[in-house]
């Protein structure tokens, strides 16, 4: 799969199964549960997935998420960790 880009914020929630990224020359596997926000145009490449593997991709806008989540100063992204559990926990 060719390397790419997006202009916004992207936020990738592996709802099952699994994802594996190819991020500034190392490969990053994300797993059932784990979320990864990825910066605007960070250069990168993904694995072809299996029929199981099942990622939520959420576009966000750079101001948004500067004046919505940023500060929050979070380290761990807790909020945004629960935000997910408690969203899709009716499809787990």
């Amino acid at each position: 799969m060719p390397f790419y880009t997006y202009s916004c914020i992207n936020i990738n929630y592996i709802y099952s199964g699994q994802c594996t990224y190819f991020i500034n020359d190392k490969e990053v596997c994300l797993y059932q549960g784990d979320i990864c926000i990825f910066d605007k145009d960070t250069v990168r490449t993904k694995m072809l997935i299996g029929y199981n593997d099942i990622i939520i991709n959420i576009f966000v806008s750079t101001e948004f998420f500067k004046n919505s989540i940023s500060p929050m100063k979070d380290p761990s992204l807790e909020v945004i960790t629960i935000f997910f559990r408690t969203t899709f926990k009716p499809f787990l």
